[in-house]
């Protein structure tokens, strides 16, 4: 019987087409049945509701001022979904939408009539959500105040350090000048952390084996039997998965934006791969097949994020089962990816990290292939985030004393500066040491990982002060918001950067430091752009896929007892 309405809004609304009589003839061969009695066919006229005219002598050619709310307006008249309809409206003085449908015999009006009013909302719904201003005021919005608000802050610094280290690490060092001014600025100590985004990058596996405890934990008020198996893993797709498709498409188009010298080999050598290992990336295996041709080398991090997804799915049913032994099997696999990690950088005879003077072939094939690609040495990280947000979870308020602040403080500065100095005596050349290169490469991380909790612990638990106001700032939150689109398509900023210079730039600082800031500033307006354009879109769908496809009854309840922080936690998620 629903196969035979129309659809709405009618096809080709925008044109003129008002009607849709769906399938009459479908509808009427309906069989009669006792639950029904039989098909019955109606059609309904809805009225656009219009101001009265202004004039007595109306006619097609005036216009209908004033009928669209402010949010519904977008600058270009005719680029807007409502103002085309706008423009049109001193049509429907004259005309009404019809459409035909098909209802059981055993209806009234009176039941149409509430069908109809209970479902033109959703329509309105679905239409906003691709209302550009209306997208960019949600991601703008400060109102919003997640619970664990000093993630926003570490989550945007995490990201600018990536985007400042990827114009270098991304750099085509041959479209210098003066190349060899370039060993002895890497020498110099201050700029050694630029070449550790491979360390900082840890950050957000952190921040998301922390968040998949810890809202899991607040969603089902750590009760087995309110955990919804397939919920925790299809959201965690929808997530990522539509996104990122987008992206690929649209970055098999960027060759053709701009040109240069170098433009096409160099896009070329970084897009070609895409037109045939795309699939990989969909299926988040491509750290996994065939690595050393992967389709945009940094969504690799999507694809070990899935997988460590996966894998928790196990340690949180086993935390929500037996809280101990849950926490002891995610303390084996932190010895395990350890164990592995080390393994791999004893045998292959890999420095312990990058050396921010190591360049060249075989660490970008090597290295990255068997070691930083995978999730091996990444899965520490992950499960000590984790293991945290169950902590986060279960914790009590401990005020510390000032003399106590600053000896955690203190603690916390060192344990950063280890992380991102731990390789500077090899930067000079010094030969490498497989011992300690097997214990510092995990531990470092470790380290990084304890730092970063310890901050995070700091702020929640009311001795951050400073910190605290710093990293909550509610600047940060529209710009957390835009995180994982920022993450994507960041790289589109520097691909075109580099590959369409026609004149050689230099290495001084002060020129590094403006590429820097074109880098950043590009590439948070074409992640606004794009999550206003795709990501807020398919948030919409996603929300339904959620309600429709995947939530049980039992934990759309927990959500409204929540009162809405279960989503207000789950909306801070923005990539990771």
């Amino acid at each position: 019987m629903y196969d035979s309405w129309p659809s709405f809004p009618p096809k080709a609304l925008l044109e003129g087409t008002v009607t849709e009589f769906g399938d009459y003839d479908q509808c009427l061969a309906i069989k009669p049945n006792p639950i029904i009695n039989g098909p019955k066919y109606c059609v309904i006229s809805l009225r656009i509701p219009l101001p009265k005219p202004t004039t007595l002598h109306i006619n097609l050619n005036h216009k209908v001022d004033n009928i669209l709310p402010q949010e519904l307006i977008n600058g270009n008249r005719s680029e807007n979904f409502f103002n085309k309809l706008a423009e049109n409206a001193v049509y429907f003085y004259l005309i009404s939408m019809r459409l035909g449908l098909c209802f059981p015999e055993k209806c009234d009006s009176n039941d149409v009539h509430v069908l109809v009013q209970r479902e033109f909302p959703k329509y309105k719904r679905l239409l906003k959500a691709f209302s550009l201003k209306e997208n960019a005021m949600k991601i703008m919005s400060t109102d919003n105040k997640p619970e664990l608000r000093c993630l926003d802050g570490i989550r945007v610094l995490t990201m600018v350090y990536i985007l400042v280290a990827h114009v270098i690490e991304y750099t085509d060092w041959s479209l210098y000048k003066d190349t060899f001014r370039i060993k002895d600025a890497m020498n110099e100590w201050q700029n050694i952390p630029l070449s550790k985004v491979h360390t900082v990058v840890e950050t957000f596996f952190l921040l998301s084996g922390l968040l998949a405890s810890y809202t899991t934990l607040k969603r089902t008020k750590a009760k087995l039997e309110n955990f919804d198996r397939q919920s925790y893993v299809c959201q965690r797709v929808i997530r990522l998965l539509p996104l990122m498709a987008v992206f690929i498409l649209l970055t098999t188009l960027v060759p053709l934006t701009n040109s240069g010298p170098v433009w096409n080999r160099f896009m070329s050598e970084r897009i070609d791969t895409c037109y045939t290992n795309w699939w990989h990336n969909l299926l988040f295996i491509h750290n996994f097949i065939d690595s050393k041709h992967m389709c945009i080398g940094t969504t690799w991090f999507l694809s070990v994020d899935m997988q460590f997804h996966l894998l928790s799915f196990v340690v949180i049913l086993a935390i929500l089962k037996k809280p101990r032994f849950g926490l002891i099997v995610n303390f084996v696999l932190i010895l395990v990816s350890i164990l592995i990690v080390s393994t791999l950088i004893f045998v292959m005879d890999f420095t312990p990290g990058r050396v921010s003077t190591q360049f060249g072939s075989y660490f970008m094939n090597e290295w990255l292939q068997y070691v930083y690609w995978q999730p091996w040495p990444h899965a520490s990280v992950y499960f000590i985030g984790l293991a945290f947000g169950y902590y986060l979870y279960k914790m009590r308020l401990v005020k510390l004393t000032q003399s106590q602040k600053w000896l955690l403080w203190s603690a916390i500065s060192v344990g950063y500066v280890i992380s991102i100095y731990d390789t500077y005596y090899w930067t000079f050349g010094a030969p490498n040491n497989r011992l300690i290169a097997v214990f510092l490469y995990p531990s470092t991380r470790v380290v990084w990982a304890l730092s970063t909790c310890a901050v995070i612990w700091m702020c929640l638990s009311g001795n951050g002060d400073l910190v605290n106001r710093f990293l909550s700032w509610s600047a940060f939150t529209p710009l957390s918001r835009l995180t994982y689109c920022v993450y994507l398509t960041h790289i589109w900023i520097v691909w075109s950067f580099w590959a369409s210079r026609r004149q050689l730039p230099d290495n001084f600082p002060s020129s590094v430091w403006a590429m820097v800031c074109y880098t950043v500033f590009f590439s948070y307006l074409i992640g606004f752009a794009f999550a206003v354009l795709f990501e807020s879109p398919i948030a919409y769908f996603q929300s339904v896929l959620k309600k429709v496809l995947v939530l049980k009854p039992k934990e759309t309840q927990i959500y409204r007892e929540e009162n809405g922080r279960c989503d207000k936690i789950e909306d801070n998620i923005d990539m990771e």
